[in-house]
């Protein structure tokens, strides 16, 4: 070999081994923090702003007092706001159990401002203009509804409006006078027990339909019927909805007065509503709110029925909005407000939407289902050396409508 080849073997390995050099100690450091950012990003919603208003909108609506910290935050729930410009970000943080509500751009990703941290369950409804947001909250005693507007130039700054606070709230107060009157009812009867929630926004974004609602216990589940009305968020009346009864003038509030036979009925069940569980009534009538609130185990699963299993199952994809082919399934849920089916939406499509936590613990019920299934199957196998009877054809029939009503209803497709 010449003596210039074997200077160009040289200088390609010394060129080779650089690469190496650089690659190892520049390139993968850099490659690895991206994707452990990453990473980060997905686990939380909690993002920095772009612009310093932002920074001062991310401290300055959040209404628990103190921050809480973001590494224990779970993303549960997000839902498009009506315009699509927003995306309302629900989160939980795992060792305290606070919510956080949070108000992203869809536009711009990574710009948001947290709306409200709360212990209590809390959602929100943005208004079709994306101008208003209400935010209802639970607690044990009832709850209200708080009203947020867009503030500044930043896109999800939200400022609370004055009066309408979850303590003292003035929108509130007025609300409850309103019914009571509408009601001929005590001027003076206590509002325990009763929540105010926005139940929806007008198309001309002014308007946002409220309702009364008395939470119902095991121990008083008879309550009376929601009263609804409209709010006008620019001359700020209230208008009874059309089927609902309309206030009276305001009645003398002398000690002596005689209240009506409703009023005192209004009274007993608020006060019998204290102890109401706020956790469980943000989906009133669930039966299973542990799927989305606890990491469940496959030891507690076991314990349950193949038909408790396949009803906590459904539950979930109701709680999303699935539509189900089956009718019985459907009248299952058809009975709680907060079903609302969304055609066209396969269940892949709304399992995607499904928390962290809920996609651990729908593995978690599909393994316990299918070991269950598994095992029917067996026991129903007759024993070696034992005569097998012929089933007739009507026999299959029934054994199939008997299976099929043990499982609750057909399930969802699983991995």
């Amino acid at each position: 070999m010449s003596r210039r080849a074997v200077i160009l073997v040289m200088v390609f390995l010394g060129a080779l081994l650089t690469g190496n050099i650089v690659i190892l100690g520049i390139w993968l450091p850099i490659w690895k923090n991206r994707a452990a950012n990453v990473e980060s990003a997905n686990r939380t919603i909690v993002s920095s702003p772009a612009t310093p208003s932002e920074t001062t909108n991310h401290t300055s609506i959040a209404s628990a007092g103190t921050a809480m910290p973001t590494s224990d935050l779970v993303l549960e729930r997000q839902l498009p706001s009506p315009s699509g410009n927003l995306q309302i970000k629900y989160s939980r943080d795992r060792k305290t159990k606070i919510r956080r509500i949070t108000v992203e751009d869809v536009h711009r990703p990574g710009v948001t401002s947290v709306l409200c941290d709360s212990k209590q369950p809390a959602w929100a409804l943005v208004s079709p203009d994306d101008q208003w947001i209400a935010v209802n909250q639970r607690h044990a005693a009832g709850g209200g509804v708080r009203l947020y507007r867009r503030g500044g130039t930043s896109s999800v700054q939200y400022d609370p409006v004055e009066g309408t606070g979850p303590q003292n709230s003035q929108l509130q107060e007025t609300i409850w006078q309103t019914y009571l009157r509408a009601m001929k009812a005590d001027p003076g009867t206590p509002r325990r027990g009763a929540t105010i929630d926005a139940t929806g926004w007008e198309n001309d974004s002014r308007k946002l339909d409220v309702s009364v609602v008395f939470l119902s216990t095991p121990q008083n589940p008879d309550v009376p019927e929601p009263w609804r009305c409209t709010y006008d968020v620019a001359s700020k009346q209230i208008e009874p909805a059309p089927d609902q009864p309309a206030p009276t003038e305001v009645v003398d509030n002398s000690p002596n007065e005689q209240t009506s036979e409703h009023s005192n009925e209004v009274g007993e069940n608020v006060q019998n509503s204290e102890t109401a569980n706020a956790e469980e009534n943000e989906f009133p009538g669930e039966r299973f709110p542990a799927t989305r609130l606890d990491e469940l185990t496959v030891p507690d699963v076991n314990e349950s029925s193949l038909s408790e299993i396949t009803y906590a199952i459904n539950e979930m994809f109701a709680r999303h909005g699935a539509e189900f082919k089956d009718k019985k399934v459907t009248k299952q849920f058809e009975q709680f407000s907060w079903y609302k089916p969304r055609p066209g939406l396969s269940l892949d499509e709304i399992e995607t939407e499904f928390s962290d936590l809920e996609k651990q613990n729908l593995k978690v019920l599909g393994r316990c289902r299918d070991a269950k299934l598994a095992v029917a199957k067996h026991k129903s196998r007759p024993v070696r050396g034992q005569a097998v009877h012929e089933e007739s054809v009507g026999e299959k029939v029934m054994r199939g409508i008997r299976n099929w009503q043990d499982s609750g209803a057909p399930m969802p497709p699983h991995p």
